[in-house]
């Protein structure tokens, strides 16, 4: 178990929030013979998934951060440790850390994976606002889930977070890649002339000239800097482990520290795409199995 190997302390409590509507019974046997602790919502079976999943949110909100003073990271069920996170160095002065996302419109947060001081949510009131899922619409459209978190973020300091990321290797051939970063940023490029293509524009070169989002430093190597990152994912996680092609995972790290991962984001969300099948699944898990008991990051 990935928890037990990289963050199992006695100042750590892990938790399940169980909320399946079909294998609930499976999943709490599983957690009683880990010794797990676990917390059951009930929602309405007859919901949409986004309506169930919103409800989900919010009771864990309701329920679990306004009765903590802790710091809580929040974690999608398929996100497995490869590396110890420091969450109390990673915190420092924040309040809250999480993958940012930007459209026309919105600056927001990806509810994936978030880390939060419930003391701070909890004392300022700010946990009123904490909607970690809801849709926004703006002038341009909706945006997608987690919009509404941009609602939260204007009523707090800049000072007050910080952030992840996470790096997406869609695929390679040879030495083209796809690749895709924090959900928002889509490149190809192949190693040959080590030029970044936006893949929905068809433009050469990072989003915003030395970068790619506002809240990165400004690089003018950043074709370098990004295309290295994936070819250092390839030759940790992909070169050494039996993936399936297409590899589509993630490597979730603080922002700007790759080579500190502490988390693999298996994507069984992706179930949707012509790719995904039962023996894609199968092969999949074995390799991420391969790579949570036998990963380590370099010395």
């Amino acid at each position: 178990m990935s928890f037990k190997r990289h963050m199992d302390s006695e100042n750590i409590e892990f938790i399940i929030i169980n909320g399946s509507i079909d294998h609930r019974d499976e999943i709490n046997k599983i957690c009683q013979e880990e010794g797990i602790e676990v917390h059951q919502y009930y929602g309405n079976p007859n919901s949409t998934y986004l309506e169930y999943g919103s409800n989900q949110h919010r009771w864990f909100i309701d329920n679990i951060v306004r009765n903590s003073t802790d710091y809580i990271l929040l974690m999608h069920p398929d996100m497995f440790f490869i590396g110890k996170l420091d969450h109390k160095k990673i915190i420092e002065d924040k309040k809250i850390i999480f993958v940012p996302r930007y459209t026309v419109d919105f600056f927001y947060m990806w509810e994936g994976i978030i880390l939060l001081d419930a003391e701070f949510f909890n004392t300022s009131g700010k946990i009123d606002h904490l909607d970690i899922v809801g849709f926004k619409k703006g002038p341009h459209g909706w945006s997608d889930g987690g919009g509404a978190s941009s609602d939260l973020l204007e009523k707090m300091e800049a000072t007050d977070y910080g952030f992840f990321e996470f790096w997406n290797l869609h695929d390679f051939d040879g030495d083209s890649f796809t690749t895709n970063l924090n959900g928002h940023a889509s490149y190809k490029f192949d190693l040959s002339d080590r030029t970044l293509v936006s893949n929905s524009t068809g433009i050469k070169g990072p989003l915003l000239g030395n970068k790619t989002f506002p809240y990165e430093i400004e690089n003018s190597n950043y074709d370098n800097y990004y295309i290295d990152n994936f070819v250092w994912i390839r030759d940790n996680f992909i070169s050494e482990y039996p993936f399936p092609k297409p590899t589509h995972i993630d490597i979730i790290c603080s922002a700007g520290k790759l080579q500190e991962p502490f988390v693999i984001h298996f994507k069984s969300g992706s179930g949707y795409q012509d790719f995904f099948n039962v023996d894609y699944q199968k092969q999949k898990l074995i390799a991420l199995e391969q790579v949570i008991n036998n990963w380590s990051r370099p010395v």
